[in-house]
């Protein structure tokens, strides 16, 4: 199902984070009246976003009994309506807006940037999904990045030297990573995120570039307090080695999960379904098994970092009635 646009902070970045997914990136239609409906608009004006058929078909029911895969969607006057083939109770009526699909054409969107940057001339496309876009002030050439993937690309920056070659690059790119960001700083990429290098957009602006920053960039992305391995079961804070064994690691990676994402707390069941290493919704929840393993990560943490015992609790807090969290800005954790 494609993409939907809602509650936008900005048009580009939310573009770059669609074609994260490859090729076509595809997205719905804004709802209509909004803000960012004139600027998504304009974007189709510029020729960024290309309307394609609409939807036909909607997601299948739910608790119903007619186990098809989809819904064809039909017209009811001006409404489209996604249309069970058993129980009409079940039909769903949809905006406009929902069934309206657009593809995003990276060559322009490429063009729009390098355009909203004050550059002239055509984008040079280096790889698959990265762009050389043009040279700005302080011998610095802004590269796009479309999808992270681009830069894992063989030979991608060795090309982009070969078409360009300039003291430092200022790239936009959607890289997490802190280890990434500082790897490509040493090679003389500066890395900047859409979302603190692009501003909001305006109706008929909706791309627009903060240059102070582009011009400014070093990539110096702060290193991460905490990074773990999924893989090689290997956990990293503030640089030392944490020694846990695979249960309280699985542990651990719960509440690095909700940590880097919105920074709730992990639930108690959650947490000792990783200490059994299996999603069993029957088990019972064992508090005192969870404290224990909690109690080992503070500790091992603690140790790792030369910190007193202590200062576990203010790393792993306990939630009363719900679980615990871990107390690091999700921005400082590192997953490979």
């Amino acid at each position: 199902m494609p993409t939907a646009f809602c509650a936008l902070v900005n048009l580009p970045s939310q573009l770059l984070r669609l074609s994260e997914g490859g090729e076509p990136a595809l997205t719905h239609g804004p709802e209509p009246g909004s803000t960012d409906a004139r600027a998504f608009s304009r974007l189709v004006e510029l020729g960024v976003l290309e309307r394609q058929e609409d939807l036909t078909a909607w997601d299948p029911c739910v608790g119903c009994d007619c186990d098809a895969d989809e819904r064809p969607i039909r017209r009811d006057g001006d409404r489209p309506v996604a249309v069970c083939p058993v129980d009409a109770g079940q039909d769903t009526v949809l905006a406009g807006h929902e069934i309206e699909i657009y593809r995003l054409r990276p060559g322009q969107l490429a063009a729009q940037v390098a355009q909203a940057a004050g550059l002239d001339g055509s984008p040079d496309l280096v790889v698959p999904g990265l762009w050389l876009l043009g040279r700005i002030s302080g011998d610095r050439t802004l590269v796009l990045a479309m999808s992270t993937s681009a830069l894992k690309h063989a030979g991608a920056l060795d090309r982009l030297r070969a078409i360009e070659r300039t003291t430092r690059y200022a790239m936009i790119a959607a890289v997490t990573s802190a280890t990434e960001v500082a790897a490509l700083a040493e090679r003389g990429v500066d890395v900047i995120a859409p979302g603190d290098v692009f501003l909001p957009s305006l109706p008929q602006k909706p791309i627009r570039l903060d240059m102070d920053l582009l011009r400014e960039a070093r990539g110096m992305a702060e290193p991460p307090l905490l990074a773990i391995n999924r893989m090689a079961f290997t956990a990293f804070y503030r640089g030392a080695a944490v020694r846990l064994s695979k249960r309280d690691f699985g542990l651990l990676g719960v509440l690095v999960r909700d940590a880097r994402d919105g920074g709730a707390a992990s639930p108690r069941d959650d947490l000792y379904r990783a200490l059994l290493g299996r999603d069993d919704a029957d088990a019972p929840i064992g508090d005192e098994q969870v404290d224990k393993s909690v109690s080992r990560v503070r500790s091992a943490l603690c140790a790792a970092a030369g910190e007193p015992a202590t200062h576990g609790r203010q790393i792993l807090v306990a939630v009363r009635g719900e679980g615990y969290r871990l107390d690091i800005p999700g921005d400082r954790i590192q997953v490979d």
